[in-house]
């Protein structure tokens, strides 16, 4: 695949007293300086320190994939400080990075992780518990959000990952989800490159044709958009219904 430059941002929100409390409980690995943290291999992550704002407690609460402890919600809902670090994206070894440097701030006090890129939250417990495995299964539950409208399901957050996104009829994504999950899961193993015209198998032996579409959906300058573009996996069943 081409290359292409992604940025990767989280949020970190926190009830340090002042700066000097965040830089003193920062792990002894790493190294916080007023604008980037370095990790215990050497890579450096943007830092920004913001005040807080009206929106992120709700926009937070309304984003996690899971429920936060009541201690997390509680610190949230009363944060002092987020820390926004961005760094590079584009593929799993960047997606990982990213992940050990948002364990680097919740271990200094974070109550939990924003993701600019796909708008899912975690509390600390959550991501703390997905960093201790940082393969593609943890990974992709992180990074990559699910969407529902009325005409299509879709993924957001696979180019942090250095992959397309995911487009599929709500009724075909299976319950709960699952064949959404599994497609997603196949991806990330990168057992197989999916491109246009290649035929998919889901485990229950549902076939989709898989199309290439450019990412309209979400503007180019946002976080969210995939420069991979989208893989729309099409089943035999919809073929038949539109011939």
């Amino acid at each position: 695949m081409a290359a292409h430059k992604i940025r990767v941002t989280l949020r970190i929100p926190g009830t340090w007293a002042n700066p000097a409390e965040l830089f003193e409980n920062i792990p002894a690995d790493c190294d916080l300086k007023p604008d980037r943290l370095i990790l215990a291999d050497g890579r450096a992550v943007d830092v920004e320190i913001r005040k807080p704002d009206d929106q992120f407690v709700s926009i937070f609460s309304s984003s996690c994939r899971r429920k936060p402890t009541d201690a997390e919600k509680k610190a949230v809902e009363k944060y002092t400080v987020q820390v926004c670090l961005t760094g590079p994206g584009g593929s799993e070894q960047d997606a990982a990075a990213m992940m050990r440097a948002g364990v680097a701030l919740l271990q200094a006090g974070g109550s939990g992780v924003f993701i600019d890129n796909c708008g899912l939250a975690f509390g600390a417990t959550a991501w703390l518990e997905m960093a201790e495995t940082p393969n593609a299964d943890s990974l992709s539950f992180a990074f990559v959000n699910i969407v529902n409208s009325r005409t299509e399901t879709y993924t957001v957050g696979l180019h942090v990952l250095g992959l397309p996104d995911l487009q599929m009829r709500p009724e075909d994504i299976g319950d709960e989800g699952a064949v959404m999950i599994e497609m997603i899961q196949y991806l990330c193993s990168r057992q197989k490159k999916l491109g246009h015209g290649h035929i998919v198998a889901d485990l229950n032996g549902a076939r989709f044709l898989v199309s290439t579409l450019k990412d309209t959906k979400i503007p180019k300058q946002s976080p969210m958009h995939n420069p991979w573009g989208r893989l729309r996996l099409t089943t035999t069943k919809e073929i038949s219904e539109r011939n």
